[in-house]
């Protein structure tokens, strides 16, 4: 949504089409892309979940993998802002939360970057 000049949202446009994909989270940097989570597409099967950083129309400059993880809720931090915080659980947890309601083990995980986030902190 653009921003109008009274604060109001504007009308939606697309910024990314990522197919094969299921944003769970995002935050933006200061050039203007956006790190998003994306935990495993198939919820029967599970897999591994991956961090993207995607500029406007959809290219992905940056891929951090997560084997047996699903990938959720990016946010970039620190003093320097280029600390990006990951939020992962494990895929069985994720197994055990449907089956009980219950769950533990999930974990919050930093990686250095290149650009800073955005905006004030």
């Amino acid at each position: 949504f653009p921003i109008q000049q009274d604060g109001s949202l504007g009308t939606p446009r697309l910024f990314a089409d990522l197919p094969g994909t299921f944003p769970d989270g995002l935050c933006l940097d200061e050039e203007g892309a956006v790190w998003i989570g994306s935990p495993p597409l198939d919820a029967e099967h599970y897999g591994d979940g991956q961090f993207l950083r995607v500029l406007e129309g959809g290219e992905v400059t940056d891929r951090i993998s997560t084997p047996g993880r699903w990938a959720i809720a990016p946010m970039l931090g620190g003093p320097d802002r280029k600390t990006l915080f990951l939020t992962t659980s494990s895929v069985e947890n994720v197994k055990i939360l449907k089956e009980t309601g219950k769950a533990e083990g999930g974990r919050i995980e930093t990686v250095r970057v290149d650009v800073p986030g955005a905006g004030l902190p």
